[in-house]
């Protein structure tokens, strides 16, 4: 699970509506008039992937910046999969549009993860997420785990709670990551660069590269 970097602000009306919403402390209306404008621009800071799973969600077409005019994204209907999630379930019903608690998600995962209580350890855009400190991957199982170095007994619990919350280690997710790291097996036989368009994590802690700025 990527860190992600959200200060990209494309759609601009979204974020000057959301923040006179919390200047004047008013409760967020449930209305979806910039759901679209928060899903795409979640979308280009994620880079079209689900924030957890890093599956594909998004068509990285659609995240041009010149799909955005006036602050707004340009189409109201786009074909892409995934849902808007609301990290801490807690801040959904007087904070709905917080940007700094929502992120783009398979809805499947969504589903999953329902109402379930959070811990920030996991938080992907939190300033002190690090996956490369908290985390390890198995490229024989495929799962994600608590980084070896961590020795305090109750910090690699919460790391593994959080991974089943988010359905990191997910079964069917588990799966896609297998069959990714057999398609770049086959295009290194071939003696093909293969294009990174997902599991990014995963391959950088698996080839042992740099991590994602």
């Amino acid at each position: 699970m990527r860190k992600i970097d959200k200060t990209k602000i494309l759609s601009t009306q979204y974020k000057k509506w959301v923040d006179r919403l919390n200047r004047d402390k008013v409760k967020h209306p449930k209305n979806r008039t910039y759901y679209n404008d928060v899903m795409m621009n979640l979308l280009y800071c994620q880079k079209g992937v689900c924030a957890y799973t890093e599956m594909i969600i998004c068509n990285p077409e659609l995240l041009d910046e010149k799909n955005w005019k006036n602050g707004r994204y340009k189409s109201e209907k786009v074909d892409r999969l995934g849902s808007l999630e609301h990290f801490d379930p807690r801040l959904k019903e007087d904070k709905h549009w917080e940007w700094d608690n929502l992120f783009a998600i398979s809805l499947d995962i969504n589903v999953k993860k329902g109402a379930q209580e959070v811990d920030d350890i996991l938080k992907p855009d939190s300033p002190q997420y690090d996956p490369f400190k908290l985390l390890e991957y198995n490229a024989r199982t495929h799962f994600f785990v608590p980084h070896r170095d961590i020795e305090d007994k109750d910090l690699r619990e919460r790391i593994k709670r959080m991974l089943k919350v988010l359905q990191v280690n997910h079964n069917t997710v588990c799966y896609h990551r297998k069959t990714f790291f057999n398609r770049i097996a086959w295009h290194g036989n071939v003696d093909m660069q293969p294009k990174i368009d997902r599991f990014f994590t995963a391959y950088q802690m698996a080839t042992g590269g740099k991590r994602t700025k």
